[in-house]
């Protein structure tokens, strides 16, 4: 769900309380203190009564945000900018919220991130996995006249390892690429990844050319850690590929893709294709 439509869905405490109570509900609320499923909805406290034992229940009861004084608003937010985000930090959280202490927010972010380890926790991967290593930014405190670094290597980067369980598919359109070189059709690889990376597979595959994202190097020819173009994804892939060519109606394009990266180039092209 996109920012804005985030917003305009739950622009109330009121509005997050009904989503929450519909949730619970289809769910079905179960008594903790003595099992029963048949409640009665009192309207004046917001929560529900056992029709067995009288034992209430909170809208918040059993969930991670139990016993939490902190609007249902801010528990929201929290959780669509963790899921929707890359990575934020409880003082950017305290910031966006504009929450006058920091400790609240930092329990908050810290029991949604439990959980959410305690859920990945319960599923093990199997088959064919793919392993990489990815860097998150932390908070790390620096030492007194220490410089800090730039690119992988800063102090504030922290090393973590990535899975994720993939399946081997064979391409739905095994060969097109050779099918257009037999037309003299020119072909293009257009990704976010690494140009250099992408240039050896290009060659395999007699591809012409190919437009990715730039690293950039240093006079004594070592990479400094940041991109020296802007990250060819979504519509830079566009931008990119108009500056090679950029007379649009001379042309016929075909595009293939295969993530949320390709949309815009998917798009753009006369014929578009998902593989």
């Amino acid at each position: 769900m996109k920012l804005i439509d985030f917003c305009k869905r739950f622009d109330s405490e009121d509005a997050c309380e009904k989503h929450l109570k519909a949730i619970r509900e289809k769910e079905g609320v179960v008594c903790s203190k003595c099992g029963g499923k048949k409640h009665y909805r009192d309207k004046a406290s917001k929560s529900w009564r056992c029709a067995h034992c009288c034992h209430e229940t909170t809208l918040t009861a059993g969930t991670v945000m139990h016993g939490s004084k902190l609007p249902l608003m801010y528990w929201f937010t929290a959780m669509h900018l963790t899921a929707t985000k890359k990575t934020i930090s409880a003082s950017e959280m305290q910031r966006q919220l504009g929450h006058k202490r920091y400790q609240p927010i930092w329990e908050m972010m810290h029991k949604l991130r439990s959980v959410m380890g305690q859920r990945d926790g319960k599923y093990k991967l199997s088959g064919t996995i793919e392993l990489d290593e990815g860097y998150f930014t932390t908070d790390s405190p620096l030492e007194e006249d220490e410089p800090l670094k730039s690119g992988i290597g800063s102090q504030r980067k922290s090393k973590v390892m990535v899975m994720v369980e993939s399946e081997k598919t064979e391409h739905p359109r095994k060969g097109e690429s050779k099918k257009f070189q037999k037309r003299n059709a020119y072909t293009y690889i257009v990704s976010a990844s690494v140009e250099d990376w992408i240039a050896p597979v290009a060659s395999y595959l007699k591809v012409d050319k190919v437009l990715g994202t730039k690293v950039e190097v240093n006079s004594e020819g070592k990479l400094t850690g940041f991109f020296s173009t802007e990250n060819c994804y979504g519509q830079e892939k566009v931008n990119r590929f108009l500056k090679e060519e950029p007379n649009r109606d001379e042309y016929y394009l075909y595009a293939y893709g295969d993530s949320r990266g390709d949309k815009e180039m998917i798009a753009f092209a006369d014929e578009g294709f998902w593989v």
